[in-house]
């Protein structure tokens, strides 16, 4: 599924980019014939040592994985970076880390963008669709637009729908009185593969009357890498109504230069993490510590891929140091050139302010009875 959940994403659709600077190490795929299409660029299958799970699925690595810890050596302000599409913003981050404040310790990176717009045509039944102005007219359920387009060889292909609402087309009375209208709509992109199957993604699509809407109207399907050019994306309508877009693009994202960015950001790496795991029903599953130490070549952010959070506090060689948002979601930190300890250090945001309360009310509370006990005393006598 593209999106199959209220308020995150899921998988992050299987972007290369994305896993790698997330720290996503390992791909597992059912092997059914087809499902390795769905594995990003640049994992390599290893062999699955338990049998019988062996029977059923396919393990791949990363092999341009990034550790928990990496540095850039240069940032991207957060104006910069609401300039680029989407998908140049993915390209972006694997060459400068976004700051929302921007930083004095490194200087400031020009991004180099290969993703551009791929010409197409577009191929559907006049019965069962209209296009008129930019929108498509769905007269059949699950109606189908294929569009036809020369790829990019060794690439990534994407479908971008910016703007997309959708309304049903002539309401009855009915219609409104009962409120028939679908709120939630399941949009299927399908592509061809080079070895003869396809690959194929499911937008669940919520209108603003869905009551868990999110309010997105923009969305980037990542269709996979081929070695061999793209030919068709088709796009299959699940409802009769009017689907309007902003605009419809189709773009390829050559990997050329992706190994490369991934080897730099393995240049500086957090080295033997600890996550002091802390035992819950004798296993270990949580933490509120994680060191590790570095050695800095130069100046640069530390980009740790935990999400940020205010309760989280750095320590960089004992002493206390201010924690930035970094790459929408993680955490960065500033270090200057030379060796350095690192301690992450989570506390509940406002708990010792509430066990000061609370035990102030509970002080108060014991002074308050022992004056009554007291008074109720001085009135028996």
């Amino acid at each position: 599924m593209l999106e199959n959940t209220y308020h995150f994403y899921h998988t992050l659709d299987d972007r290369t980019a994305l896993n790698t600077l997330s720290g996503v190490k390992y791909f597992v795929t059912a092997k059914e014939n087809g499902h390795e299409n769905y594995v990003p660029y640049g994992y390599s299958e290893i062999t699955i040592k338990d049998e019988e799970t062996a029977l059923k699925y396919r393990l791949y690595e990363n092999d341009y994985a990034l550790p928990l810890g990496y540095v850039y050596k240069e940032y991207i302000s957060s104006d910069t970076f609401a300039e680029f599409t989407p998908l140049e913003r993915q390209e972006a981050m694997m060459q400068g880390i976004v700051l929302e404040e921007g930083t004095d310790i490194c200087g400031q990176a020009k991004p180099e963008v290969t993703s551009r717009k791929l010409d197409y045509v577009m191929e559907y039944n006049d019965g069962e669709v209209e296009l008129r102005d930019s929108a498509f007219v769905i007269k059949k359920e699950n109606s189908a637009v294929t569009l036809l387009f020369d790829g990019m060889e060794k690439a990534e292909t994407y479908l971008y729908m910016d703007g997309l609402y959708y309304q049903k087309e002539d309401l009855s009375i009915y219609d409104l009185l009962y409120q028939t209208e679908p709120d939630t709509l399941e949009i299927v992109f399908q592509s061809d593969h080079a070895n003869g199957t396809t690959i194929q993604k499911v937008l669940t699509y919520r209108t603003d009357k869905e009551i868990y809407t999110t309010g997105r109207h923009d969305f980037l399907a990542h269709m996979g890498y081929d070695d061999a050019k793209k030919k068709t994306i088709t796009i299959i309508f699940p409802e009769t109504g009017i689907y309007e877009f902003d605009s419809l693009d189709v773009l390829g994202q050559p990997m050329e230069s992706y190994a490369g960015q991934s080897e730099a950001l393995r240049e500086n790496v957090l080295e033997n993490p600890n996550m002091h795991y802390l035992p819950v029903n004798d296993a270990p599953s949580v933490t509120d510590t994680v060191t590790g130490n570095i050695t800095m070549d130069s100046a640069g952010v530390l980009c740790v891929t935990i999400p940020y959070s205010r309760g989280w506090n750095a320590y960089v060689d004992g002493k206390k140091q201010d924690l930035l948002k970094a790459n929408i979601m993680f955490m960065g930190l500033e270090l200057e050139t030379g060796e350095h300890e690192i301690r992450l250090v989570y506390e509940t945001p406002g708990l010792r302010l509430g066990m000061i309360i609370s035990f102030a009310s509970l002080s108060g509370l014991i002074i308050f009875m022992a004056m009554q006990k007291r008074r109720n005393r001085g009135n028996m006598k």
